[in-house]
């Protein structure tokens, strides 16, 4: 968009003569929004009458994403340069109720507004009770509806968070168990290789005193045969001496 195109188009919504299917003026503007003014927006009724400026240093232009359910806004356009800001006046009667999603070229930035039914109460003589009363409970049932398009997904988010908060409790629950299991095999487990390693040294011991043992058999059995000679050339001694032989 060209600063001239917008320098135009501004002379043209001054004069109200934007399109014949939906001539409407400064004058009948309900909301004038200036820059990033429309990001706080949220929501405008069926019987709104939009008039935007551009900020040469804020949002510079917006356009509807969808232009099929918001006819007659074409008028409003993004922003195309760094120096440029656009400017466009729309009303709201014939958009579809519901979220439309606008954007800014320029800027890059996103945002939506909530489009709901006008609620008309009548002021006149022949307006009664059940007429009131209709309209507020409209006003309520789109109140209503307003808020369920924004808890049911809340809801949703919820739900699902609490499953995987369930499954990490179950998880967790599981893994404390198997820690437990492995503890009480690996205290198991110190508890046979202690038992083992007892029976090594008392095996180990007991090999010792066998062998300490068999040495002295052996020594006995070796003095033995000493004391046996000695004892026979004593007695061989005596005999001769004795002269029995």
């Amino acid at each position: 968009m060209t600063n001239k195109y917008i320098i135009l188009l501004v002379a043209v919504i001054a004069v109200g003569v934007i399109s014949p299917a939906f001539a409407v003026s400064m004058e009948d503007a309900t909301h004038v929004v200036y820059g990033d003014e429309l990001k706080t927006m949220m929501e405008f009724d069926t019987n709104a009458v939009i008039a935007f400026t551009g900020d040469p240093n804020g949002l510079k232009g917006f356009e509807l994403y969808d232009k099929s359910k918001a006819p007659n806004t074409d008028n409003c356009q993004s922003g195309w340069g760094d120096g440029e800001y656009s400017v466009c006046i729309f009303q709201t009667k014939n958009m579809e109720l519901g979220y439309h999603e606008w954007f800014d070229r320029t800027t890059d930035t996103w945002g939506k507004f909530y489009i709901m039914e006008a609620v008309e109460v009548s002021t006149t003589s022949t307006s009664n009770y059940q007429e009131v009363s209709d309209a507020a409970k409209n006003f309520k049932a789109q109140i209503e509806a307003k808020l369920n398009d924004k808890l049911v997904p809340l809801k949703t988010e919820i739900d699902d968070l609490k499953f995987k908060l369930a499954n990490s409790e179950e998880r967790e629950q599981k893994w404390q168990s198997q820690v437990a299991e492995l503890e009480t095999e690996r205290t198991s487990l110190q508890t046979k290789l202690q038992a083992a390693q007892d029976n090594a040294i008392s095996a180990q011991t007991s090999i010792e005193e066998l062998s300490t043992a068999n040495a002295t058999i052996e020594q006995y059995k070796k003095d033995a045969e000493n004391w046996k000679a000695v004892a026979l050339e004593q007695l061989k001694v005596m005999a001769e001496v004795l002269g029995l032989f």
